[in-house]
């Protein structure tokens, strides 16, 4: 392949020449060479890359987050591929999750749906919406779309201020230096996953630590609970883990 110039870049991509000079200048997308006049000339390698910062965009990465990634799966095309193999099937279970959010909407009626809107269901912090799509066609997933197939707009708002209860008191407990593995925490961990219980699936102490596994590696799930309190996924996620440790309840 013969190198490109920045406009045949922009014809070949359809990314703006404007972009391709940002992600230069910010080192995301630098040319392999430049003419003796400067201009800016590209090679496969570094179409691939592109190819591969366009992909993570399309994923919802920012530009930082984007660098990240490339600095670390630089060395190993395979490892990038797997890597972008991984989100792209995250982002697929998400779709999933949304189109389950969206029938829902559907068979509650137009007459809801602004009430379902205000409780968030778009939200890419909605941690429920995330579990059902991470989950597919499991029994707690169809549990969970049979509980909240009929609940009304006043049901999903009390579920989430209850929730955001729970969790607050943890935060609470975490803010005046208790442990995760004190009793007043463990009791928060319980109401917690009783929570779910009640309203979404039957959740045991194992469960749970499935769940807790997923919060620490997927970094909406930290952000969601790290706007609540610095730290807090590590605390909430430790004192899950202890819970199952000390009472699993493994499902039969």
């Amino acid at each position: 392949m013969k190198l490109l110039t920045i406009g045949e870049l922009e014809r070949e991509s359809g990314v703006s020449k404007r972009s391709l000079r940002h992600y230069d200048e910010i080192g995301l997308l630098v040319p392999s060479q430049r003419t003796d006049a400067g201009y800016r000339l590209y090679s496969r390698d570094d179409l691939r890359r592109l190819h591969s910062i366009l992909l993570y965009r399309s994923l919802g990465f920012g530009l930082e987050k984007i660098a990240e990634i490339l600095a670390v799966t630089r060395s190993d095309s395979m490892i990038a591929l797997r890597e972008q193999l991984r989100l792209v099937t995250e982002h697929k279970h998400r779709l999933v999750a949304i189109e389950a959010k969206l029938r829902q909407l559907i068979d509650i009626g137009d007459h809801e749906m602004a009430d379902l809107e205000v409780f968030g269901g778009f939200d890419p912090d909605d941690y429920q919406v995330e579990v059902l799509g991470k989950w597919g066609e499991t029994p707690q997933y169809q549990q969970a779309r049979s509980r909240t197939k009929h609940y009304s707009g006043d049901d999903w708002k009390r579920v989430k201020a209850e929730q955001d209860a729970n969790y607050s008191d943890l935060a609470n407990l975490m803010r005046a230096g208790t442990p995760p593995d004190a009793p007043d925490t463990l009791s928060g961990v319980d109401r917690v996953r009783e929570h779910i219980n009640t309203y979404f699936y039957d959740c045991t102490p194992a469960d749970h630590a499935q769940l807790a596994a997923m919060y620490r590696s997927d970094e909406r799930f930290g952000a969601f609970f790290e706007s609540m309190e610095p730290g807090f996924t590590e605390y909430l996620c430790a004192a899950i883990q202890y819970r199952e440790s000390v009472n699993p309840e493994k499902p039969s």
